[in-house]
């Protein structure tokens, strides 16, 4: 979380505002398509209906995807423009539930990363017991090596947090 708000980018918000009006676009639309609006909306340039958003810097589909695991069962879904929307803008607006949603995604990746151990798809990931904090800070980031330089960043600040905490 901490790196998420202090990398916090000037790119962030534009991408936000691209899915706020991507999503009153399809509002309009809507509203065009049964007929309570006489003019079509214009298209949104850049249109898109998700972005990182919120303390945690979470994508809806992540957190369909984390959440639908979390709780065992499938509550939302991605391919639903409802579901997404109703899930960014809880994301966005709500931070309790953009900081819960941080646990979730995490749990989710963890069972990647036992799946990738498993399935001995990665040479890194070679056992199913390859839970280590570095790789699960790795996998809240992705695969690449930018989440690689992520993890390394990000354990740092979880080391001087467990000795400010005196742990």
């Amino acid at each position: 979380m901490f790196q998420e708000i202090r990398f916090y980018g000037i790119d962030d918000p534009f991408f936000d505002s691209l899915v706020i009006q991507s999503n009153i676009y399809d509002e309009e639309l809507e509203r065009y398509i049964q007929h309570k609006r006489l003019i079509a909306p214009k298209p949104v340039f850049l249109y898109r209906n998700d972005s990182s958003t919120g303390a945690g810097q979470i994508f809806a589909e992540t957190a369909i995807e984390a959440i639908n695991y979390f709780e065992g069962k499938n509550i939302y879904d991605k391919d639903s423009n409802n579901d997404m929307k109703y899930i960014w803008n809880r994301l966005h607006y709500e931070k309790d539930f953009n900081i819960d949603t941080v646990g979730a995604v995490l749990a989710l990746k963890k069972k990647e990363l036992q799946e990738r151990a498993f399935k001995k798809q990665e040479e890194k990931y070679h056992t199913i017991f390859d839970y280590s904090r570095h790789n699960l800070l790795k996998v809240y980031n992705g695969f690449n090596d930018i989440a690689e330089k992520y993890a390394t960043v990000t354990e740092k600040y979880y080391k001087a947090f467990e000795e400010y905490n005196g742990h």
